[in-house]
């Protein structure tokens, strides 16, 4: 899936902790070829699966890329688009399908990003018929990468949990899971990071069972004629987000978390407050493009400010109640 991932697990001794690893990434890896759609592999199922609706054809889902795909369709629902996984022709476009492209920040031609915002295809284009998928469209391609983090992080913690694995800490690519009271007593503070500096804003302990997930425009992008070209996009319009530069969700649902980012990053000021009500989380803090920080309350509650040239008497804080 493009990214590092970090396992740590309280076991008897290095030896257990070595095999619940193995079995742990034998699985992930997998998924990192299964759900990656632009990956080398032939036999990655998204990949395949892209192949297929781009044919006009259907075809058969594996259990866990149908469950996967049904999550991904209910955040496309309750965030009114705000989070599409049919993002990956604009993706492609704009250069970032691959990680460490050298075509980054390459703009599509006006023409095809007018066609995107008249007739784009949805997530909403894909028919789901049992294990069955297909569509109307030919244009529709998939990428489930803002999900799928936090999807495989909740499979890690079932997988973990069925090897009698009491305690275990994930780092995926930034979205950090904790399972366990001592796992949760003994993990460092997570930081919240300035999305342009090199320091944190504010840290926060996260409670067992909880998952931390920031979507932000400063990991993958490129400045092109004063504009930041980044890899998150508004579905609606086929642009990067300009309007935000980070957002960090917190909640007990990994794969949720790791959607709502996405989704209340592209969002914006007017309506990330609304969709993140429809999605059901109420732990967010979003940094508009000036730098001014909007909190809800029930996470500004946790958080220990790094520094005071980084808190309220320094910066807007704003506290939203959802």
């Amino acid at each position: 899936m493009g990214t590092r991932v970090e396992l740590s697990v309280l076991a008897r001794s290095p030896e257990a902790a070595g095999k619940l690893s193995a079995q742990v990434e034998q699985a992930l890896l997998r998924e990192g070829i299964d759900w990656y759609p632009w990956t080398h592999d032939a036999s990655g199922e998204l990949k395949r699966l892209n192949a297929a609706l781009a044919n006009g054809q259907s075809f058969t889902a594996s259990a866990s890329l149908l469950a996967l795909l049904q999550r991904a369709q209910q955040a496309f629902v309750a965030s009114e688009g705000y989070f599409d996984p049919a993002i990956e022709p604009m993706t492609d476009a704009w250069g970032f399908a691959e990680l460490d492209s050298p075509r980054m920040g390459t703009s599509p031609n006006t023409e095809m990003l007018e066609q995107w915002r008249t007739a784009r295809p949805t997530l909403n284009d894909l028919h789901i018929d049992g294990a069955r998928l297909s569509s109307a469209r030919r244009d529709l391609q998939l990428d489930l990468g803002a999900i799928a983090k936090g999807y495989a992080e909740a499979l890690m913690m079932r997988q973990l949990q069925a090897l009698n694995c009491q305690d275990a800490a994930i780092n995926m690519g930034g979205q950090i899971a904790l399972m366990g009271n001592t796992m949760a007593q003994q993990f460092p503070a997570v930081a919240i990071r300035d999305p342009r500096a090199a320091r944190s804003l504010a840290t926060l302990q996260l409670r067992p069972g909880e998952s931390i997930s920031t979507s932000g425009d400063y990991e993958r992008f490129v400045e092109r004629d004063g504009r930041r070209l980044h890899h998150l996009f508004d579905p609606h319009t086929g642009l990067p987000v300009a309007h935000t530069q980070a957002v960090t969700v917190i909640s007990t649902d990994a794969t949720l978390a790791d959607a709502a980012s996405t989704a209340l990053m592209a969002a914006g000021p007017d309506n990330w407050q609304r969709i993140a009500k429809q999605l059901g989380v109420r732990e967010v803090l979003r940094i508009d493009a000036t730098g001014a920080i909007e909190v809800t309350a029930a996470l500004y509650a946790r958080l220990h400010w790094s520094a005071p040239q980084t808190h309220e008497a320094a910066r807007i804080v704003k506290q939203i109640v959802l």
